[in-house]
Protein backbone atom coordinates (compact mmCIF):
# COMPACT_ATOMS: atom_id res chain seq x y z
CA UNK A 1 0.00 0.00 0.00
CA UNK A 2 1.21 3.49 -0.81
CA UNK A 3 2.07 5.67 2.16
CA UNK A 4 -0.33 8.58 2.71
CA UNK A 5 1.03 12.13 2.62
CA UNK A 6 -0.16 14.95 4.89
CA UNK A 7 0.16 18.33 3.18
CA UNK A 8 -0.45 21.80 4.65
CA UNK A 9 -2.32 24.40 2.59
CA UNK A 10 -3.18 28.00 3.38
CA UNK A 11 -6.35 29.63 2.09
CA UNK A 12 -6.93 33.25 3.09
CA UNK A 13 -4.56 32.81 6.04
CA UNK A 14 -6.28 29.69 7.38
CA UNK A 15 -4.43 26.37 7.56
CA UNK A 16 -5.90 23.24 6.05
CA UNK A 17 -4.36 19.78 6.00
CA UNK A 18 -5.04 17.15 3.37
CA UNK A 19 -4.24 13.47 3.50
CA UNK A 20 -3.38 12.31 0.01
CA UNK A 21 -3.28 8.67 -1.00
CA UNK A 22 -2.66 7.47 -4.55
CA UNK A 23 -2.55 11.12 -5.72
CA UNK A 24 -6.10 11.73 -4.48
CA UNK A 25 -7.33 13.61 -1.42
CA UNK A 26 -8.71 11.05 1.02
CA UNK A 27 -9.37 13.39 3.98
CA UNK A 28 -9.05 17.08 4.84
CA UNK A 29 -9.21 18.98 8.11
CA UNK A 30 -8.09 22.15 9.90
CA UNK A 31 -6.45 20.12 12.68
CA UNK A 32 -3.09 18.37 12.17
CA UNK A 33 -3.79 15.97 15.04
CA UNK A 34 -6.99 14.83 13.32
CA UNK A 35 -5.06 14.22 10.10
CA UNK A 36 -2.44 12.14 11.91
CA UNK A 37 -5.14 10.19 13.79
CA UNK A 38 -6.96 9.49 10.52
CA UNK A 39 -3.80 8.15 8.89
CA UNK A 40 -2.93 5.96 11.86
CA UNK A 41 -6.37 4.55 12.62
CA UNK A 42 -8.25 4.61 9.32
CA UNK A 43 -5.67 4.06 6.58
CA UNK A 44 -3.23 1.86 8.48
CA UNK A 45 -6.04 0.04 10.30
CA UNK A 46 -4.70 0.20 13.84
CA UNK A 47 -7.42 -0.12 16.42
CA UNK A 48 -7.83 1.27 19.89
CA UNK A 49 -9.65 -0.46 22.76
CA UNK A 50 -13.20 0.77 23.23
CA UNK A 51 -14.18 2.46 26.47
CA UNK A 52 -17.29 1.08 28.18
CA UNK A 53 -19.25 2.75 30.97
CA UNK A 54 -16.93 3.73 33.81
CA UNK A 55 -13.72 3.56 31.78
CA UNK A 56 -13.26 -0.21 31.78
CA UNK A 57 -11.83 -1.67 28.59
CA UNK A 58 -14.25 -3.83 26.62
CA UNK A 59 -12.73 -7.29 26.19
CA UNK A 60 -15.09 -9.64 24.34
CA UNK A 61 -12.71 -12.60 24.68
CA UNK A 62 -12.74 -12.49 28.50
Amino acid sequence: MENPVITEHRIRGDRFYTVEKSSKIAFYTTNIAAARYWVKHVIKGETMPKQVGNGAVDNPSA
